[in-house]
């Protein structure tokens, strides 16, 4: 779950829902070869499913025993996300080989420091027996997966910069022959990918409430909360 607080409110973005918007966006992509990509409906499809494992945890979030807050889901347990890695890496793989093998290269790209800890050493040597095996079932090299890996983890930056994820502040960065701006609801960028501005949208639920006393009060406000779309703005970056 992402969580952003803003004007005393907190705005609540299932990773999901943040997934659908980098595959939105990469949808409208124009350059770097991506609309003749020979495997561009793959990328698409591993761009909208990168955390398919996230879809259980994020129907039911989790609060912060000590502030209250809803936990985010970079404040989640290692051994939550050990479940939400496999079942996520897993589930994509099992419906096509080469969407898999870029789902599990992001999960091993996100989380370099935990490689080492158990559990994930064990997650480690599962992830390379089936990367072994996806690779054979696909025809392709880990080389080519590299290659295609940088339009998901383009794409799931900006949207995650877009959902407040990256800081509510402006975040000014550069990615490969990019730059860019990114903040709640707009995406800047130059050179500028798409083929005119335009505005995307995001699903997310708004709630007046900041802080719980439980995960049970938590789901009851969610019960009956409101889903809105939150405009996302994608325009070129002035370089002036």
């Amino acid at each position: 779950m992402i969580v952003t607080e803003r004007a005393g409110e907190l705005m609540l973005v299932t990773q999901p829902d943040h997934a659908a918007l980098a595959g939105s966006l990469m949808n409208l992509w124009r350059s770097d070869g991506f609309p003749e990509h020979p495997r561009r409906q793959q990328l698409l499809h591993a761009i909208r499913e990168h955390d398919s494992g996230w879809r259980e945890a994020d129907a039911a979030p989790r609060v912060d025993p000590v502030s209250g807050k809803p936990l985010t889901f970079n404040e989640i347990s290692p051994e939550d996300r050990l479940r939400i890695w496999r079942r996520g890496v897993h589930r994509v793989a099992a419906e096509a080989p080469v969407v898999g093998l870029l789902v599990l290269k992001h999960a091993l790209e996100i989380h370099p420091d935990y490689w080492n800890e158990a559990g994930w050493n064990e997650l480690g040597e599962d992830f390379a027996e089936l990367e072994e095996e996806l690779l054979a079932v696909a025809g392709v090299t880990r080389s080519l997966i590299q290659n295609d890996y940088k339009f998901l983890e383009l794409a799931d930056t900006l949207s995650l910069g877009a959902c407040g994820a990256l800081g509510t502040d402006l975040v000014r960065s550069v990615s490969g022959r990019y730059r860019f701006e990114l903040e709640v609801g707009r995406i800047a960028l130059s050179p500028f990918p798409l083929a005119g501005a335009t505005t995307l949208g995001i699903a997310c639920r708004t709630l007046t409430k900041t802080t719980f006393e439980s995960d049970a009060a938590l789901a009851a406000e969610l019960a009956v909360s409101t889903w809105s779309r939150l405009p996302v703005h994608v325009e070129p970056l002035d370089d002036r």
